[in-house]
C-alpha cells in the first residue's frame, strides 16, 4: 500500500473512492463541506436521517452525484477527540474495512483544515496496518479482499501537506515495523525455524545499518547458555541467540536493551499442551517478532539513542533427548533452575537473555513475550501485562504504550511471590504452586535482571485481537511500535 500526501480540491480528485472523516457529532466544514455540496448535501442528508454519527469505527458508504469526479463517498468516523491518534488508528483502519470488497484501487482521504499531526499519523498508521493481509501460501491469492493499493491524503493547503510529510513518514515506518512482525508471527512453524528468524534478523541489520551476531549451538555451549540449550534438546531444529545492536549517535552510551522470547514452535515439551492449546503455537515467538520489528523501525528513524535487541529462538519438542521434568539446568551466569515443568519454557530461554544483558551494562532492559496464558485470564486480548523493578523505567514503558495506542496494565511484583519459587535442589524453580501465574512468570525472571527492568507479557494482546478496525489479522505485531516509541523517545545519553 502506498500513502502521499499533498493539497488537492477532493471534488476534482480521480480515483476511486473519497475518504471523508467526520468527528462525533460535528458538522460538515472546509473541504468536507464542499464535497458535500458537489454531492448535493447527499452527506448532510445522511447525518441529518440519523444514520451517521461519527463514532469512530463507524462508516457509511454514499454514492454521489455528478458533482464529483468520483461516485463514491465514504464516511468515515473520526472519534471525539478524546486521543487523537488512536481516534486516527480507528479511522484508518475503518476506512480501509469499509472500502473492502469494492472495485477500490485508489482513494483520496479528505483531511480537515489544521489537521492535527498526531491523528494523521494514527490514520495513516491505522491505513497500513488495516490494509496488512498474509496469503503468500494461499494459490492464487483472494482478489476479493485485496485492499486499496494507494491513498493519498488531501491537505487544505500546500502548506499543511508540508507540514504533515514527517507525521505520514513516520506511521509508515510504524506500521512496516508491526506488520514485519505480523509476517514473522503468522509464518508457518515449518518455515520459520530458529535458524530461518536468525536469517531474517540479519536480513533486517544489513538493510537497515544495525550490527548484528548469530550464536549457534556451539557457541552458545561454549559461553553456557544452558537454559536455552536446554529448552532445544528435544528439537531436531539448532537454537540461536540473535544480538542486533543499534549504535545510535553514541556507540559507546549505556544502551537500552529489548528482550524477545522466540519460541518458534510451542508443543509444551515433554509437559505436553493439549491439541488444542498447540495448534497455534507458532505464535510463541511474538516477543521476539516485536523486538525484530522494533529494530527495523529503529534504524529507519536513526533514533539517536544507542538500542540492542536480543532474541533467544529455539522450538520447545518431546524428541528422545528432551528436557525432562525434574532437570537441573545452570543458566547465562550460573544461576541453576529446577526445571518442574517444561511448558514453561520460555522464562528459561528468556533467564539467559536477561543473564546476556547483564555484559552489556544496560540503561535498562525491556523484555517482551507470550509468557502465560493466565494474562489472558487477568486481562483479555484488551492490554499486555507490566510489571517491573524500576518507577522511572514503568512510566516510561506506560508512555510509550500511550503513544502506541498498544495498551498496558501494572500488576504487583512483591517479595512475597519470590516464596514458591523457592527450590530444595537448586536456586530457584521455574513454577510456582499454581497461584499468580503472570506474576510469579515475572517473579521468576527478575532473578536474572540486575539492572532496571521491566517485562510484558504479551499472551494475550499478540494474536487474535478482535473488533479493533486496523487489526484484520491474526497476528496483531503488538510490540514493535511500543518498542519503538520508548526508544525514539529514550532519554539521551
Amino acid at each position: 500500500m502506498q500513502v502521499t500526501i499533498r493539497s488537492g480540491d477532493p471534488v476534482a480528485e480521480r480515483c476511486d473512492a473519497v475518504v471523508v472523516p467526520v468527528a462525533a457529532h460535528a458538522a460538515l466544514s472546509g473541504p468536507a463541506a464542499a464535497v458535500d455540496a458537489a454531492a448535493g448535501g447527499a452527506l448532510s442528508a445522511v447525518a441529518a436521517l440519523g444514520d451517521f454519527d461519527g463514532k469512530a469505527g463507524s462508516t457509511r458508504l454514499v454514492h454521489a452525484g455528478a458533482g464529483l469526479e468520483t461516485r463514491r463517498v465514504l464516511l468515515v468516523g473520526a472519534g471525539s477527540g478524546g486521543d487523537p491518534a488512536e481516534d486516527g488508528r480507528l479511522t484508518g483502519g475503518a476506512a480501509v474495512g469499509g472500502l473492502a470488497g469494492m472495485t477500490v484501487r485508489s482513494a483520496a482521504v479528505v483531511l480537515p483544515e489544521g489537521a492535527d499531526a498526531r491523528f494523521v499519523q494514527g490514520l495513516v498508521e491505522g491505513l497500513a496496518l488495516a490494509s496488512y493481509r498474509f496469503d503468500r501460501y494461499r494459490t492464487p491469492p483472494d482478489e476479493e479482499t485485496a485492499p486499496v493499493e494507494a491513498f493519498t491524503l488531501l491537505a487544505a493547503a500546500e502548506s499543511d501537506a508540508r507540514g504533515l510529510s514527517a507525521a505520514v513518514d513516520r506511521a509508515l515506518i510504524l506500521g512496516d515495523a508491526a506488520c514485519l512482525a505480523r509476517d514473522l508471527v503468522n509464518e508457518p512453524p515449518n518455515h520459520l525455524a530458529p535458524a530461518a528468524l536468525a536469517g531474517r534478523a540479519v536480513q533486517v541489520a544489513d538493510e537497515h545499518g544495525l550490527r548484528s551476531l548469530v550464536l549457534g549451538p556451539a557457541e552458545l555451549t561454549e559461553q553456557g547458555f544452558g537454559a536455552l540449550l536446554g529448552v532445544s534438546r528435544g528439537s531436531a531444529e539448532e537454537p540461536r541467540f540473535i544480538v542486533l545492536e543499534h549504535a545510535g549517535e553514541d556507540a559507546g552510551a549505556t544502551p537500552l536493551v529489548l528482550v524477545g522470547k522466540g519460541i518458534t514452535f510451542d508443543s509444551g515439551g515433554l509437559s505436553i499442551k493439549t491439541g488444542k492449546g498447540m495448534e497455534d503455537m507458532k505464535t510463541d515467538m511474538a516477543g521476539a517478532a516485536a523486538v525484530l520489528g522494533a529494530m527495523q523501525a529503529i534504524g529507519r528513524l536513526g533514533c539517536r539513542q544507542r538500542v540492542i535487541g536480543l532474541i533467544s529462538a529455539t522450538e520447545n519438542m518431546t524428541g528422545p533427548r528432551a528436557q525432562r521434568p525434574g532437570d537441573v539446568v545452570r543458566s547465562y551466569g550460573g544461576v541453576t533452575i529446577e526445571v518442574l515443568n517444561t511448558d514453561a519454557e520460555g522464562r528459561l530461554v528468556l533467564s539467559d537473555a536477561l543473564g546476556y544483558a547483564a555484559t552489556l551494562k544496560p540503561a535498562a532492559v525491556v523484555d517482551a513475550a507470550t509468557l502465560t496464558g493466565a494474562a489472558i485470564v487477568a486481562l483479555g486480548h484488551h492490554a499486555a501485562a507490566l510489571l517491573g523493578t524500576d518507577e522511572p523505567l514503568l512510566l516510561a514503558v506506560e508512555s510509550a504504550a500511550a503513544a502506541a495506542g498498544e495498551r498496558v496494565w501494572r500488576l504487583p511484583l512483591w517479595d512475597v511471590y519470590d516464596e514458591p519459587l523457592k527450590s530444595k535442589v537448586a536456586d530457584i524453580k521455574n513454577i510456582g504452586d499454581g497461584g499468580a501465574g503472570t506474576i510469579i512468570g515475572a517473579a521468576f525472571l527478575k532473578r536474572f535482571a540486575s539492572y532496571p527492568w521491566a517485562h510484558l507479557d504479551i499472551a494475550g494482546t499478540a494474536w487474535d485481537v478482535k473488533d479493533v478496525s486496523y487489526h484484520p489479522s491474526r497476528a496483531t505485531g503488538y510490540g514493535a511500535r511500543l518498542f519503538t516509541e520508548l526508544a525514539a523517545n529514550w532519554p539521551s545519553p
